[in-house]
């Protein structure tokens, strides 16, 4: 049977990369309350490790009536029950939210045999290949094989450089290699002494800054793929999502038909399907042997200023883990829920997962 965790700090503990981080409050307490996602994904019979084993139980069940559906029969252990029950004798695959140092040493130390997991070596290489400097190279690519595309990204090791870029292309965003969503990303004007202290702080720890073009945002989303053992990457569908100051706020669930109709209004199908298959084929070239899992590429529609209409940005950025684009994917196909919002919700000190109606836009 497969081990589930879902491990939502995950981009911060790359950033940290030491096996013995630990996770800010705010990604303790979001992984301790919706630590039952995976039931999304699982197979019956698959263990998910979890912070509370009867709350889960509870909102799994509130989930299922929404849905119309039962889930599947999983089990639900915390990561003390993992030795305590004896259940990783009967384990014989993990998947992680994400992999990096930190999840692997807390699944080792509570049992889990270190061969299950990514080497440390592996762990390095798909470190490396999540940080935003890829991201770039793969924008570059797509630039350059598209019409309708835009977007620039470079890596920055000398904050004087940043100056340089502001005379180019004017405001720039500025994000760290390794963070997650709504952290470690501001915009520069070149006049906010905080801000060049950050720079220079994440140059420190970090080896590089990331500058990209400022652009008039009209719509995020993303195009969500999957890589294979066998080293193919197959698209799995696109995920059109709100966010608020960077910061994920939720999903339009919908079927492939009616995500395609939305983002038609702005460019072409034509392009989004060649744009989906360019990037099938760099990254299997870019994570031959290094990457086996889910992984998605967030979009953007931006305005264009010159001479009016849109164009697309078609890599914002490379999330080498399992995304929230994911979860929508698994309920999209669910006809009752179909046309309305997934969110995740900070109320009463606890994190909730809803659908319900409403504006996808939030």
């Amino acid at each position: 049977m497969t081990l589930h965790i879902f491990n939502p700090e995950h981009d911060l503990a790359l950033a940290a990369n030491s096996p013995f981080w630990t996770a800010p409050k705010a990604g303790a307490r979001l992984r301790h309350d919706l630590g039952w996602l995976p039931v999304l994904w699982a197979k019956s019979g698959d263990i998910i490790v979890v912070g509370d084993v009867s709350a889960s139980y509870s909102d799994v069940s509130a989930l299922e009536k929404c849905l119309g559906q039962k889930r599947g029969n999983m089990c639900f252990c915390t990561l003390s029950d993992i030795s305590v029950k004896v259940l990783s004798g009967k384990i014989d695959r993990v998947e992680a939210w994400g992999w990096d140092l930190a999840v692997v040493n807390q699944l080792h130390r509570a049992g889990i045999p270190r061969e299950l997991m990514p080497s440390e070596a592996l762990l390095e290489r798909q470190r490396a290949l999540s940080d935003r400097a890829v991201s770039a190279r793969l924008l570059e690519h797509l630039v350059s094989e598209h019409d309708g595309v835009c977007g620039d990204a470079v890596a920055i090791y000398n904050i004087n450089n940043v100056d340089c870029l502001m005379e180019k292309w004017g405001s720039v965003v500025l994000k760290s290699p390794w963070s997650s969503s709504g952290r470690g990303v501001r915009t520069w004007g070149g006049t906010c002494p905080n801000t060049r202290r950050w720079m220079e702080k994440v140059i420190r720890s970090q080896g590089h800054i990331m500058a990209e073009r400022f652009l008039d945002k009209v719509v995020d989303f993303a195009m969500e793929f999957y890589a294979d053992n066998d080293g193919a990457v197959r698209y799995e569908g696109l995920s059109l999502f709100a966010t608020s100051g960077g910061a994920y706020i939720g999903n339009m669930l919908a079927s492939e038909e009616e995500k395609v109709s939305r983002l038609s209004a702005y460019v072409p199908v034509g392009l989004l399907c060649d744009v989906r298959e360019s990037i099938c084929r760099w990254m299997e070239d870019t994570l031959s042997g290094c990457y086996v899992g889910p992984f998605g590429v967030d979009m953007m529609i931006v305005r264009r200023q010159e001479s009016g209409g849109f164009l697309l940005d078609p890599c914002v950025e490379i999330n080498l883990r399992r995304t929230m684009g994911h979860v929508a994917l698994s309920l999209s196909t669910v006809e009752c829920v179909q046309g309305m919002v997934m969110k995740v919700l900070f109320d009463d000190g606890k994190y909730r997962f809803r659908i319900g109606h409403g504006d996808w836009n939030m």
